[in-house]
């Protein structure tokens, strides 16, 4: 399993999912789910949660990568 910059950060900090939670005012459920990778956080959120830890996980780290698919062309 891939470790995402949240979890990476909450390991590195020892901060505990409800503590990090209070912080960037979200629950715990909700920092959980994000620090799995389960879901994206909204992008208030990923504001928050990129001031919170000063940059260590920016917003863009939520960003999925682009698609491997061919484009589709008119025929």
């Amino acid at each position: 399993m891939k470790t995402n910059a949240l979890a990476k950060y909450l390991a590195e900090h020892s901060l505990t999912y409800t503590a990090f939670a209070v912080l960037v005012g979200a629950d715990r459920q909700r920092v959980w789910r994000l620090a799995k990778g389960d879901r994206g956080p909204s992008v208030d959120l990923a504001i928050r949660i990129e001031r919170a830890t000063k940059g260590a996980v920016p917003i863009e780290s939520w960003a999925s990568p682009p698609s491997k698919r061919p484009s589709r062309r008119a025929a």
